[in-house]
C-alpha cells in the first residue's frame, strides 16, 4: 500500500455527509456552537486528517500481522531476534514468489520462450438482481472467474450463475480447459493463483492437469501451477476485479446475468478491454472417471488403517477363545 498509516471510514460516507454531521454536533452542543463553512471543513479534512473513505483495496497477510502484533508486545530480547528472523524469511518468500511472477512475465513476451503465463481466480458473488433485501443475496448468485494473461495482458471474464452449475473445484478447472482450448497454444503454461484448497489446490485439477499433458488433443506439454504465499496473493487479476468492483457503483439497475455482462464489459476504459464470455451448463466437465481410475493415496491408506484393524481385532478374538475366555 502506498500509505500505511491511512485509516478508512465507512465506504457510504463522503466529505459532504461528514460536513452535515458536524452541523448537527454542533447544534446539540451547549451552548450550540457555529460551524465553519464546508470549504473550511473540506479544507481541514483533507489535509489535517489521513483518511479515505473506502476499504484497502488489498487484504493484510495474518502472519505479518501476528508477527508485527507479537514484536511490539515482546520484552524479552532473544525471543526479539527470533520473531525478527521469522518475519523476515516469511518476507523473503513473499517477494521471491512475487518475483517468480514478474520473471514468468517477462519471459511469456519472448515468442522463442513457447511459453503462456495466466493468472486466476473468482470474484466475489455478483448478486442477481441486485438486492434490496438480504434473503435475495442468498437465493440468486452469479458468478465471474477471471484469468488475466501475462503474455498480452489481456483479462478473461468468464461468468455464469447457480442454475448452470456451483463454483467447485471442477468448475474451476473445467472454465481453466475451457480457456485453455480456447486461446492457449503453447507447449509451456505457466498458472498462477493463490492458495485456496477448494478451488486450485486439490487433487481434481491436479488429475485434469496430467492428463491434459497426456493427451493429444491439446498444444500443452508442461503445465506449472505456482501458489504465492498466503496473505501476499494479489494478482493482476484482482486488479481486473477492482475495476469491475468500482464500475459496479455506477450501475444500480441489475436484474438479469446479461446486465452484469454489461457491467463487465464496460469496466475497463482502455485497451485492451475484457473479454467476457458466459458459459453454458455444457461446458463443465466432470473428473470423476479420473478420480476412478487413479489411486488416491489419503483413501487408500484409510482403507488400509481400517482393514488392519479389524484384522487386529479378529485375531484378539481368536486368541480369546484359544485361551478358553
Amino acid at each position: 500500500m502506498k500509505n500505511p498509516n491511512r485509516r478508512y471510514l465507512a465506504p457510504d460516507l463522503n466529505v459532504s455527509k461528514m460536513y452535515e454531521l458536524f452541523k448537527e454536533k454542533c447544534k446539540e452542543e451547549d451552548p450550540p456552537r457555529t460551524p465553519v463553512s464546508e470549504h473550511v471543513f473540506r479544507s481541514v479534512f483533507n489535509h489535517e486528517y489521513n483518511l479515505c473513505f473506502h476499504a484497502p483495496l488489498q487484504d493484510t497477510c495474518k502472519t505479518c500481522d501476528t508477527l508485527s502484533a507479537k514484536l511490539k508486545a515482546c520484552d524479552i530480547e532473544s525471543e526479539k531476534h527470533k520473531l525478527m528472523a521469522e518475519q523476515e524469511l516469511h518476507q523473503r518468500k513473499a517477494d521471491s514468489a512475487r518475483k517468480g511472477l514478474q520473471d514468468d512475465a517477462a519471459r511469456s513476451k519472448i515468442p522463442e520462450n513457447d511459453v503462456t503465463v495466466v493468472t486466476f481466480d473468482l470474484q466475489k458473488t455478483l448478486p442477481t438482481p441486485v438486492p434490496s433485501t438480504g434473503i435475495v443475496y442468498y437465493k440468486q448468485q452469479l458468478w465471474n472467474f477471471g484469468m488475466h494473461c501475462m503474455n498480452d495482458n489481456v483479462a478473461y471474464m468468464y461468468v455464469w450463475d447457480e442454475s448452470v452449475a456451483s463454483r467447485g473445484p471442477q468448475k474451476v478447472a473445467s472454465v481453466l480447459l475451457f480457456h485453455l482450448k480456447k486461446h492457449i497454444r503453447t507447449k509451456n503454461l505457466i498458472r498462477y493463483s493463490d492458495c485456496c484448497g477448494g478451488q486450485n489446490r486439490n487433487l481434481k485439477n491436479a488429475l485434469l492437469w496430467s492428463y491434459v499433458t497426456q493427451s493429444n488433443e491439446y498444444t500443452v506439454e508442461n503445465i506449472d501451477h505456482k501458489f504465492l504465499i498466503p496473505g501476499h496473493t494479489f494478482l493482476p487479476i484482482d486488479q481486473d476485479f477492482g475495476l469491475v468492483e468500482k464500475n459496479k457503483r455506477y450501475h444500480s439497475k441489475v436484474f438479469v446475468p446479461k446486465d452484469w455482462m454489461k457491467v463487465i464489459e464496460s469496466a475497463k476504459k482502455r485497451e485492451p478491454k475484457f473479454v467476457v464470455t458466459r458459459l453454458a451448463e455444457s461446458d463443465f466437465i466432470s473428473t470423476k472417471k479420473l478420480e476412478e481410475s487413479t489411486v488416491n493415496q489419503k483413501t487408500d491408506a484409510r482403507r488400509q488403517s481400517h482393514v488392519d484393524e479389524d484384522s487386529l481385532v479378529a485375531s484378539r478374538k481368536n486368541e480369546s477363545k484359544s485361551c478358553g475366555l
